[in-house]
């Protein structure tokens, strides 16, 4: 068996009911049920955090600002040296 780690909390005795209902009709477990649906939005809320969704007008914009032929500044040759150096 995989290692598992434990989750307890305390909900009222009708928010108890209302998920074992519910966790029924999907023939799931209480406990199945309910990482399920907390997976689903953590999942949903890391997603929305991390992830950046571009309109199509917004992706061409950015695509094109990448494919810009732009010439390193002093900084960034500075830097790109600074590099150089720690790797070797």
């Amino acid at each position: 068996m995989a290692d598992t780690t434990r989750m307890d909390f305390r909900l009222q005795p009708a928010h108890k009911r209302r998920i074992e209902r519910a966790a029924a009709l999907t023939g799931q477990t209480v406990s199945s049920f309910a990482v399920s649906v907390l997976l689903r939005e953590a999942n949903q809320l890391l997603s929305e955090e991390t992830e950046i969704v571009l309109n199509a007008k917004a992706s061409r914009e950015f695509i094109a600002r990448l494919d810009r032929d732009i010439k390193p500044n002093r900084r960034l040759r500075r830097a790109a040296k600074r590099h150089g150096k720690l790797i070797r």
